[in-house]
């Protein structure tokens, strides 16, 4: 996932997305760009297979931590618009 994330974050897919406002010209470009995502990663070695799945489990903590934040601070925001007003 994360090989995939970094190759579709590139600025020339987002330059060919901009190029066109046909939908399927750009799922198309989206499609191949996946595909060609997917054949470079079938040849990346072990160790690197490796070092992306440790780089996306500290990215999926860091985003965890930072859900849990949000989420306190809604609760917490929630509870302050939703107590009975004292007199």
């Amino acid at each position: 996932m994360t090989h995939l994330v970094d190759g579709l974050q590139g600025d020339k897919l987002a330059l060919e997305m901009e190029k066109t406002s046909d939908p399927w010209q750009r799922s198309r470009l989206v499609g191949e760009k996946i595909s060609q995502l997917a054949k470079e990663f079938s040849k990346l070695t072990k160790e690197q297979k490796d070092e992306l799945a440790q780089r996306a489990e500290i990215e999926l903590k860091a985003g965890t931590e930072l859900m849990k934040k949000d989420k306190e601070n809604i609760l917490e925001l929630l509870k302050t618009v939703m107590a009975p007003l004292d007199p």
